[in-house]
Protein backbone atom coordinates (compact mmCIF):
# COMPACT_ATOMS: atom_id res chain seq x y z
CA UNK A 1 0.00 0.00 0.00
CA UNK A 2 1.40 3.38 -0.99
CA UNK A 3 1.79 5.55 2.08
CA UNK A 4 -0.13 8.46 0.50
CA UNK A 5 -3.12 6.38 -0.58
CA UNK A 6 -5.41 6.96 2.38
CA UNK A 7 -7.52 10.10 2.54
CA UNK A 8 -8.75 11.35 5.90
CA UNK A 9 -9.94 14.69 7.20
CA UNK A 10 -6.77 15.25 9.26
CA UNK A 11 -4.73 15.59 6.06
CA UNK A 12 -7.34 17.42 4.00
CA UNK A 13 -8.87 19.76 6.52
CA UNK A 14 -11.69 21.91 5.28
CA UNK A 15 -13.69 19.07 3.78
CA UNK A 16 -15.18 19.80 0.38
CA UNK A 17 -15.02 23.18 -1.28
CA UNK A 18 -18.80 23.41 -1.13
CA UNK A 19 -18.85 22.81 2.62
CA UNK A 20 -16.11 25.39 3.13
CA UNK A 21 -18.12 27.93 1.16
CA UNK A 22 -21.24 27.25 3.22
CA UNK A 23 -19.34 27.63 6.47
CA UNK A 24 -17.71 30.87 5.36
CA UNK A 25 -21.18 32.35 4.79
CA UNK A 26 -22.51 31.28 8.19
CA UNK A 27 -23.31 34.27 10.42
CA UNK A 28 -21.79 34.43 13.88
CA UNK A 29 -23.67 35.05 17.08
CA UNK A 30 -26.77 33.38 18.56
CA UNK A 31 -29.56 34.86 16.48
CA UNK A 32 -31.39 31.75 15.30
CA UNK A 33 -33.72 31.48 18.27
CA UNK A 34 -32.24 28.31 19.70
CA UNK A 35 -33.09 27.11 23.21
CA UNK A 36 -30.74 27.88 26.07
CA UNK A 37 -28.88 24.60 25.59
CA UNK A 38 -29.18 24.75 21.81
CA UNK A 39 -30.20 21.07 21.77
CA UNK A 40 -33.39 19.14 21.14
CA UNK A 41 -34.24 15.69 22.46
CA UNK A 42 -35.10 12.95 20.00
CA UNK A 43 -35.89 9.24 19.93
CA UNK A 44 -32.21 8.38 19.83
CA UNK A 45 -29.60 8.36 22.60
CA UNK A 46 -28.35 11.85 21.73
CA UNK A 47 -29.80 15.32 22.11
CA UNK A 48 -28.69 17.37 19.10
CA UNK A 49 -29.09 20.91 17.73
CA UNK A 50 -32.22 21.60 15.65
CA UNK A 51 -32.02 20.12 12.17
CA UNK A 52 -29.45 17.46 13.09
CA UNK A 53 -30.11 13.73 12.93
CA UNK A 54 -28.40 10.63 14.28
CA UNK A 55 -28.00 7.16 12.82
CA UNK A 56 -26.87 4.18 14.90
CA UNK A 57 -24.40 2.24 12.76
CA UNK A 58 -23.39 -0.56 15.10
CA UNK A 59 -24.18 -2.18 18.46
CA UNK A 60 -21.84 -4.32 20.55
CA UNK A 61 -22.89 -7.95 20.78
CA UNK A 62 -24.41 -8.14 17.31
CA UNK A 63 -22.90 -10.17 14.48
CA UNK A 64 -20.61 -8.47 11.98
CA UNK A 65 -20.64 -9.45 8.33
CA UNK A 66 -17.54 -11.64 8.88
CA UNK A 67 -19.65 -13.66 11.35
CA UNK A 68 -17.77 -12.46 14.41
CA UNK A 69 -19.26 -10.77 17.45
CA UNK A 70 -19.05 -6.95 17.53
CA UNK A 71 -16.79 -6.37 20.55
CA UNK A 72 -17.75 -4.20 23.52
CA UNK A 73 -16.29 -0.85 24.56
CA UNK A 74 -15.76 0.94 21.24
CA UNK A 75 -13.24 3.72 21.77
CA UNK A 76 -10.97 5.70 19.43
CA UNK A 77 -11.76 5.84 15.71
CA UNK A 78 -10.66 7.39 12.44
CA UNK A 79 -12.49 7.63 9.12
CA UNK A 80 -10.84 7.01 5.75
CA UNK A 81 -12.15 7.18 2.20
CA UNK A 82 -12.28 3.86 0.40
CA UNK A 83 -11.45 3.45 -3.30
CA UNK A 84 -15.16 3.51 -4.19
CA UNK A 85 -15.87 6.59 -2.06
CA UNK A 86 -17.17 4.62 0.94
CA UNK A 87 -16.44 5.79 4.45
CA UNK A 88 -14.13 3.30 6.19
CA UNK A 89 -14.33 3.57 9.97
CA UNK A 90 -11.50 1.97 11.92
CA UNK A 91 -12.62 1.41 15.52
CA UNK A 92 -10.78 0.45 18.70
CA UNK A 93 -12.17 -1.75 21.46
CA UNK A 94 -10.75 -1.05 24.93
CA UNK A 95 -10.87 -4.62 26.23
CA UNK A 96 -8.25 -6.52 28.23
CA UNK A 97 -8.62 -10.16 29.16
CA UNK A 98 -12.37 -10.70 28.73
CA UNK A 99 -13.35 -13.29 26.09
CA UNK A 100 -17.09 -12.72 26.56
CA UNK A 101 -16.70 -9.04 25.61
CA UNK A 102 -14.48 -9.55 22.57
CA UNK A 103 -14.98 -10.87 19.05
CA UNK A 104 -13.87 -14.42 19.91
CA UNK A 105 -15.76 -15.67 23.00
CA UNK A 106 -14.57 -19.23 22.32
CA UNK A 107 -10.90 -18.29 22.21
CA UNK A 108 -8.49 -16.22 20.16
CA UNK A 109 -7.33 -17.40 16.71
CA UNK A 110 -3.74 -17.99 15.59
CA UNK A 111 -3.55 -14.47 14.10
CA UNK A 112 -3.99 -12.90 17.55
CA UNK A 113 -1.06 -10.83 18.81
CA UNK A 114 -1.56 -12.37 22.26
CA UNK A 115 -4.14 -15.15 22.65
CA UNK A 116 -4.59 -14.15 26.28
CA UNK A 117 -5.99 -10.69 25.42
CA UNK A 118 -9.25 -9.71 23.75
CA UNK A 119 -8.84 -6.10 22.59
CA UNK A 120 -8.47 -5.10 18.97
CA UNK A 121 -9.74 -3.10 16.02
CA UNK A 122 -12.88 -3.56 13.94
CA UNK A 123 -13.80 -2.00 10.61
CA UNK A 124 -17.06 -0.57 9.27
CA UNK A 125 -17.54 0.24 5.59
CA UNK A 126 -20.35 2.80 5.33
CA UNK A 127 -22.32 4.05 2.32
CA UNK A 128 -21.68 7.82 2.16
CA UNK A 129 -25.20 8.57 0.91
CA UNK A 130 -27.43 6.32 3.00
CA UNK A 131 -25.10 5.58 5.95
CA UNK A 132 -25.93 1.90 5.54
CA UNK A 133 -23.15 -0.39 6.78
CA UNK A 134 -21.95 -2.31 3.72
CA UNK A 135 -19.47 -4.53 5.55
CA UNK A 136 -18.07 -5.00 9.04
CA UNK A 137 -15.15 -7.13 10.17
CA UNK A 138 -12.31 -7.53 12.64
CA UNK A 139 -8.88 -6.31 11.52
CA UNK A 140 -6.73 -6.80 14.65
CA UNK A 141 -7.16 -8.96 17.74
CA UNK A 142 -5.18 -10.13 20.76
CA UNK A 143 -4.10 -6.67 21.81
CA UNK A 144 -5.11 -5.06 25.10
CA UNK A 145 -6.84 -1.87 26.12
CA UNK A 146 -6.91 -0.32 22.65
CA UNK A 147 -7.84 3.15 23.77
CA UNK A 148 -7.39 5.73 21.05
CA UNK A 149 -5.08 6.04 18.08
CA UNK A 150 -5.41 8.09 14.94
CA UNK A 151 -5.24 8.33 11.16
CA UNK A 152 -1.97 8.48 9.26
CA UNK A 153 -0.82 8.42 5.63
CA UNK A 154 0.05 4.74 6.17
CA UNK A 155 -3.29 3.62 7.61
CA UNK A 156 -4.88 3.49 11.04
CA UNK A 157 -2.77 3.64 14.20
CA UNK A 158 -4.20 1.93 17.30
CA UNK A 159 -2.65 2.36 20.74
CA UNK A 160 -2.42 0.03 23.74
CA UNK A 161 -2.92 1.90 27.01
CA UNK A 162 -0.78 -0.32 29.22
CA UNK A 163 2.78 -1.02 30.31
CA UNK A 164 2.15 -4.72 30.97
CA UNK A 165 4.88 -7.08 29.79
CA UNK A 166 4.76 -7.63 26.04
CA UNK A 167 2.26 -4.84 25.48
CA UNK A 168 2.15 -1.05 25.30
CA UNK A 169 2.69 -0.68 21.55
CA UNK A 170 1.18 1.22 18.65
CA UNK A 171 -0.07 -1.04 15.84
CA UNK A 172 -0.60 -0.19 12.17
CA UNK A 173 -3.87 -1.42 10.62
CA UNK A 174 -4.82 -1.36 6.94
CA UNK A 175 -8.23 0.26 6.26
CA UNK A 176 -8.52 -2.04 3.22
CA UNK A 177 -8.31 -5.21 5.34
CA UNK A 178 -11.58 -7.06 4.70
CA UNK A 179 -10.70 -9.80 7.19
CA UNK A 180 -8.56 -10.36 10.26
CA UNK A 181 -4.92 -9.53 9.53
CA UNK A 182 -1.56 -10.27 11.14
CA UNK A 183 -0.63 -7.69 13.81
CA UNK A 184 1.99 -5.09 12.96
CA UNK A 185 3.45 -3.44 16.08
CA UNK A 186 5.51 -0.29 15.52
CA UNK A 187 8.33 -0.79 18.01
CA UNK A 188 10.00 2.49 17.09
CA UNK A 189 7.05 4.41 18.55
CA UNK A 190 8.04 3.16 22.00
CA UNK A 191 6.42 1.06 24.70
CA UNK A 192 4.35 2.95 27.30
CA UNK A 193 0.74 3.72 28.19
CA UNK A 194 -0.10 5.01 24.73
CA UNK A 195 -3.34 6.92 24.33
CA UNK A 196 -3.39 8.44 20.85
CA UNK A 197 -1.18 9.22 17.86
CA UNK A 198 -1.08 11.97 15.23
CA UNK A 199 1.17 12.03 12.17
CA UNK A 200 2.34 15.14 10.33
CA UNK A 201 1.96 14.09 6.66
CA UNK A 202 4.69 16.54 5.59
CA UNK A 203 7.46 15.11 7.77
CA UNK A 204 5.96 11.75 8.82
CA UNK A 205 6.80 12.61 12.42
CA UNK A 206 4.38 10.97 14.85
CA UNK A 207 3.18 12.75 18.01
CA UNK A 208 2.18 10.43 20.85
CA UNK A 209 0.20 11.07 24.04
CA UNK A 210 0.40 9.19 27.36
CA UNK A 211 -2.56 8.79 29.71
CA UNK A 212 -0.85 9.28 33.08
CA UNK A 213 -1.04 12.04 35.69
CA UNK A 214 2.69 12.51 35.12
CA UNK A 215 2.51 11.59 31.44
CA UNK A 216 4.81 12.95 28.76
CA UNK A 217 4.37 14.13 25.19
CA UNK A 218 6.46 12.19 22.68
CA UNK A 219 7.61 12.60 19.09
CA UNK A 220 8.89 9.90 16.75
CA UNK A 221 11.22 11.22 14.03
CA UNK A 222 11.81 8.88 11.05
CA UNK A 223 15.38 8.56 9.82
CA UNK A 224 14.23 8.26 6.22
CA UNK A 225 10.83 8.87 4.55
CA UNK A 226 11.31 5.56 2.78
CA UNK A 227 11.48 3.75 6.14
CA UNK A 228 9.01 5.78 8.21
CA UNK A 229 8.97 3.46 11.24
CA UNK A 230 12.72 3.48 11.84
CA UNK A 231 14.04 6.47 13.73
CA UNK A 232 14.26 8.21 17.09
CA UNK A 233 11.76 8.53 19.93
CA UNK A 234 11.92 11.90 21.68
CA UNK A 235 10.17 13.57 24.60
CA UNK A 236 9.06 17.20 24.93
CA UNK A 237 10.85 19.48 27.39
CA UNK A 238 10.11 23.14 28.13
CA UNK A 239 13.12 25.22 27.09
CA UNK A 240 14.98 26.35 30.19
CA UNK A 241 12.45 24.76 32.59
CA UNK A 242 13.18 21.17 33.54
CA UNK A 243 10.20 18.98 34.55
CA UNK A 244 7.68 21.75 33.92
CA UNK A 245 4.10 20.89 34.99
CA UNK A 246 1.73 22.19 32.30
CA UNK A 247 -1.25 22.06 34.69
CA UNK A 248 -0.13 25.47 35.98
CA UNK A 249 -0.44 27.19 32.59
CA UNK A 250 -3.16 29.75 31.87
CA UNK A 251 -5.02 30.20 28.60
CA UNK A 252 -2.90 32.05 26.08
CA UNK A 253 0.40 31.11 27.73
CA UNK A 254 2.93 29.27 25.59
CA UNK A 255 6.26 27.48 25.96
CA UNK A 256 9.16 26.94 23.62
CA UNK A 257 9.64 23.19 23.21
CA UNK A 258 12.85 21.21 22.98
CA UNK A 259 12.93 17.54 22.02
CA UNK A 260 15.17 15.16 23.95
CA UNK A 261 15.96 11.62 22.85
CA UNK A 262 14.67 8.59 24.79
CA UNK A 263 17.55 6.08 24.88
CA UNK A 264 15.45 2.93 25.51
CA UNK A 265 12.13 3.28 23.62
CA UNK A 266 11.17 -0.33 24.35
CA UNK A 267 11.48 0.34 28.10
CA UNK A 268 13.54 -2.82 28.61
CA UNK A 269 15.17 -1.44 31.75
CA UNK A 270 13.37 1.78 32.71
CA UNK A 271 9.81 2.91 31.93
CA UNK A 272 9.76 5.41 29.08
CA UNK A 273 8.09 8.03 31.26
CA UNK A 274 10.85 7.77 33.87
CA UNK A 275 13.48 8.15 31.17
CA UNK A 276 11.71 11.34 30.13
CA UNK A 277 11.56 12.67 33.68
CA UNK A 278 15.29 12.04 34.14
CA UNK A 279 15.85 14.26 31.10
CA UNK A 280 13.63 17.12 32.29
CA UNK A 281 10.52 16.29 30.27
CA UNK A 282 7.41 18.39 30.83
CA UNK A 283 4.32 16.64 32.17
CA UNK A 284 0.75 16.78 30.92
CA UNK A 285 -2.00 15.59 33.27
CA UNK A 286 -3.51 12.60 31.48
CA UNK A 287 -2.74 13.56 27.90
CA UNK A 288 -5.39 11.69 25.93
CA UNK A 289 -6.70 12.92 22.59
CA UNK A 290 -4.21 14.12 19.99
CA UNK A 291 -4.90 15.22 16.40
CA UNK A 292 -2.94 16.83 13.57
CA UNK A 293 -4.33 20.15 12.27
CA UNK A 294 -3.07 21.20 8.84
CA UNK A 295 -3.94 24.81 9.63
CA UNK A 296 -5.52 27.59 7.63
CA UNK A 297 -4.14 30.37 5.47
CA UNK A 298 -1.75 32.36 7.63
CA UNK A 299 -1.54 29.77 10.43
CA UNK A 300 1.02 27.07 10.99
CA UNK A 301 0.27 23.36 11.16
CA UNK A 302 -0.20 22.15 14.71
CA UNK A 303 -1.09 19.21 16.91
CA UNK A 304 -4.01 19.43 19.33
CA UNK A 305 -3.65 17.70 22.70
CA UNK A 306 -6.29 17.23 25.39
CA UNK A 307 -5.26 16.88 29.04
CA UNK A 308 -8.19 15.23 30.79
CA UNK A 309 -7.37 16.30 34.35
CA UNK A 310 -5.12 19.30 33.72
CA UNK A 311 -5.68 22.87 34.91
CA UNK A 312 -6.29 24.54 38.25
CA UNK A 313 -9.69 22.87 38.64
CA UNK A 314 -8.30 19.50 37.54
CA UNK A 315 -11.07 19.20 34.94
CA UNK A 316 -9.12 19.53 31.74
CA UNK A 317 -7.04 21.57 29.34
CA UNK A 318 -6.69 21.80 25.57
CA UNK A 319 -3.22 22.52 24.14
CA UNK A 320 -2.01 23.36 20.67
CA UNK A 321 1.53 22.32 19.75
CA UNK A 322 2.42 24.83 17.03
CA UNK A 323 4.94 23.14 14.76
CA UNK A 324 8.04 25.14 13.95
CA UNK A 325 10.48 25.07 11.07
CA UNK A 326 14.17 25.71 10.44
CA UNK A 327 13.82 29.24 11.84
CA UNK A 328 11.25 28.77 14.59
CA UNK A 329 11.02 26.19 17.39
CA UNK A 330 7.86 24.28 18.27
CA UNK A 331 5.67 26.01 20.85
CA UNK A 332 3.04 24.57 23.20
CA UNK A 333 0.10 26.94 23.78
CA UNK A 334 -2.86 26.50 26.13
CA UNK A 335 -6.01 27.35 24.17
CA UNK A 336 -8.75 26.28 26.62
CA UNK A 337 -9.17 25.29 30.27
CA UNK A 338 -12.17 23.68 31.94
CA UNK A 339 -13.79 25.94 34.56
CA UNK A 340 -14.57 24.71 38.10
CA UNK A 341 -18.30 24.48 37.27
CA UNK A 342 -20.11 24.07 33.97
CA UNK A 343 -18.73 24.18 30.47
CA UNK A 344 -16.04 21.85 29.23
CA UNK A 345 -15.37 18.95 31.62
CA UNK A 346 -12.70 16.23 31.34
CA UNK A 347 -11.86 16.34 27.60
CA UNK A 348 -10.72 13.04 26.09
CA UNK A 349 -10.71 12.20 22.36
CA UNK A 350 -10.25 15.20 20.09
CA UNK A 351 -10.52 16.03 16.38
CA UNK A 352 -10.66 19.11 14.15
CA UNK A 353 -13.91 20.22 12.51
CA UNK A 354 -14.06 21.26 8.84
CA UNK A 355 -14.49 24.87 10.04
CA UNK A 356 -11.23 24.65 11.98
CA UNK A 357 -12.33 24.38 15.62
CA UNK A 358 -11.41 21.50 17.95
CA UNK A 359 -14.20 19.04 18.77
CA UNK A 360 -13.74 17.09 22.00
CA UNK A 361 -15.43 14.11 23.63
CA UNK A 362 -16.01 14.34 27.36
CA UNK A 363 -15.22 11.54 29.82
CA UNK A 364 -16.26 12.78 33.24
CA UNK A 365 -19.09 12.68 35.72
CA UNK A 366 -22.74 13.49 35.05
CA UNK A 367 -24.06 14.30 31.56
CA UNK A 368 -21.53 13.64 28.79
CA UNK A 369 -21.11 15.89 25.76
CA UNK A 370 -19.41 16.44 22.45
CA UNK A 371 -18.17 20.03 22.52
CA UNK A 372 -16.65 22.47 20.09
CA UNK A 373 -13.96 24.87 21.32
CA UNK A 374 -14.11 28.47 20.11
CA UNK A 375 -11.04 30.69 19.58
CA UNK A 376 -11.80 32.52 22.84
CA UNK A 377 -11.60 29.25 24.80
CA UNK A 378 -15.34 28.90 25.43
CA UNK A 379 -17.21 25.81 24.31
CA UNK A 380 -20.54 24.89 22.76
CA UNK A 381 -22.43 21.59 22.86
CA UNK A 382 -22.91 19.58 19.67
CA UNK A 383 -24.38 16.49 21.34
CA UNK A 384 -25.42 15.27 24.79
CA UNK A 385 -25.84 11.64 25.82
CA UNK A 386 -29.38 11.51 27.20
CA UNK A 387 -29.57 7.69 27.34
CA UNK A 388 -26.88 6.99 29.95
CA UNK A 389 -23.77 8.37 31.63
CA UNK A 390 -21.47 6.64 29.14
CA UNK A 391 -18.55 8.65 27.87
CA UNK A 392 -18.25 9.75 24.26
CA UNK A 393 -15.29 8.38 22.30
CA UNK A 394 -13.97 8.03 18.77
CA UNK A 395 -14.99 11.49 17.58
CA UNK A 396 -13.97 12.04 13.94
CA UNK A 397 -15.34 13.48 10.70
CA UNK A 398 -15.78 11.82 7.33
CA UNK A 399 -13.22 12.90 4.70
CA UNK A 400 -15.83 15.09 2.97
CA UNK A 401 -16.67 16.83 6.26
CA UNK A 402 -20.39 16.05 6.12
CA UNK A 403 -20.64 13.44 8.88
CA UNK A 404 -19.43 13.34 12.47
CA UNK A 405 -18.89 9.88 13.95
CA UNK A 406 -18.70 8.97 17.63
CA UNK A 407 -19.06 6.09 20.06
CA UNK A 408 -20.95 5.77 23.32
CA UNK A 409 -18.39 3.47 24.87
CA UNK A 410 -20.19 1.65 27.67
CA UNK A 411 -23.41 1.51 25.63
CA UNK A 412 -21.53 -0.14 22.77
CA UNK A 413 -22.95 2.20 20.13
CA UNK A 414 -21.33 3.73 17.06
CA UNK A 415 -23.29 6.73 15.78
CA UNK A 416 -23.21 9.03 12.75
CA UNK A 417 -24.38 12.66 13.06
CA UNK A 418 -25.42 14.84 10.13
CA UNK A 419 -27.02 18.24 9.88
CA UNK A 420 -26.56 21.93 9.04
CA UNK A 421 -22.97 22.34 10.20
CA UNK A 422 -23.03 26.01 9.20
CA UNK A 423 -25.39 26.63 12.14
CA UNK A 424 -23.14 25.32 14.91
CA UNK A 425 -21.47 28.72 15.01
CA UNK A 426 -24.77 30.03 16.43
CA UNK A 427 -24.91 27.61 19.34
CA UNK A 428 -24.64 29.29 22.75
CA UNK A 429 -21.25 29.34 24.46
CA UNK A 430 -20.77 27.74 27.85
Amino acid sequence: MHRREWIYLGATLGGTAALTAILSRAPRGHSRGLSESGLEKSDGPLALPPGFRQTILSRSGTAMSDGLRTPDLPDGMACFQGPDGSYVLMRNHEIGRSPSRGAFPQGQPSLAFDRGQDGGVSRLVVDPKTLAVKRSNMVLTGTTLNCSGGPSPFGYLTCEETENTGHGWVFLCDPAASSLAAPRPLHGYGRFRHEAAAVDPRTLCAYLSEDQNDGCLYRFVPRDPGAPFEGRLQVARAAGQANFDTAAMRRGASLEIEWVEIPDPAAKQTPTREQGSERGALTIRRAEGIWFDAGRTGSRPSVLVSATTGGTAGKGQIFRLILGDARRPDRLELIAEAPPLGGLQFPDNITVAPWGEPIVAEDGMGPQHLRGIRPDGTSYVIARNVASDSEFAGVCFSPDGSTLFCNLQRDGLTIAIRGPWDKVQDLPSS
